[in-house]
């Protein structure tokens, strides 16, 4: 799966997706971090495939009433659950089902956590970082969503001098849009490679990124 934590400047956290569930590899990450108040100012989302979320509905549902952990905004930019029900490039994908779940989980363990939705282009700070929204699945509409990976949300974060860009899952329709949006703009110092390593269809983009550290 695929999870992410950065540590801001000012000792809050930053979470991009997570992983599988059943795994509190985040919680232990966090406990291993810091043993004593944890703040995560932002748990961003990215899709709905089981390898990116599910670690999100473990977290608030065993760890909601630990008052040493905050969560301060969930983040995503999910549309309605049956357009993600679709027989695309990647043949059947039902994960209508898991948007579903998510948004029930999220009603039950964490109703009073902010639940924002992102758009591109967006800067939002946390303190003396921030994070660029670069790609939603709005970029990709009206048009249906070809492959659920194209759905990813992508994003850049600024910190400590150095930038940071992570694709998620960012496909065969998704990365070339992102290039046209962006161009010479995505440079970044730092990439995590899309889609655990598997779209060489975004070789384009990784041009435009150029980045000198790649997370694999």
């Amino acid at each position: 799966g695929e999870g992410y934590i950065l540590r801001l400047p000012d000792g809050r956290f930053i979470i991009f997706d997570g992983g599988y569930k059943g795994e509190d590899r985040v919680y232990n990450t966090l406990r291993e971090l810091d043993s004593g108040d944890i703040v995560i100012a932002a748990w961003f989302i990215s899709h709905p495939h089981g390898d990116h979320y599910p670690a999100l509905i473990d977290f608030i549902r065993d760890h909601g009433d630990d008052r040493s952990i905050t969560i301060q905004r969930i983040m995503h930019n999910y549309t309605h659950h049956e357009r993600y029900n679709i027989n695309g490039s990647a043949g059947l994908d039902t994960s209508g089902t898991n948007v579903q779940e998510l948004y029930t989980a999220l009603e039950t363990y964490a109703d009073e956590v902010p639940i924002i939705k992102v758009h591109t282009g967006q800067v939002i700070n946390f303190g003396s970082a921030s994070i660029e929204i670069m790609y939603t699945i709005e970029d990709l509409m009206p048009n249906a969503i070809p492959n659920i990976n194209d759905s990813s949300l992508v994003i850049r974060v600024h910190m400590a001098d150095q930038s940071i860009m992570l694709l998620a899952d960012t496909c065969y329709d998704s990365g070339p849009i992102m290039n046209n949006i962006w161009g010479s703009y995505l440079k970044s110092d730092i990439m995590q490679i899309a889609h655990h390593g598997q779209w060489p269809s975004v070789a384009e983009i990784y041009h435009s990124i150029k980045a000198d550290i790649i997370l694999f």
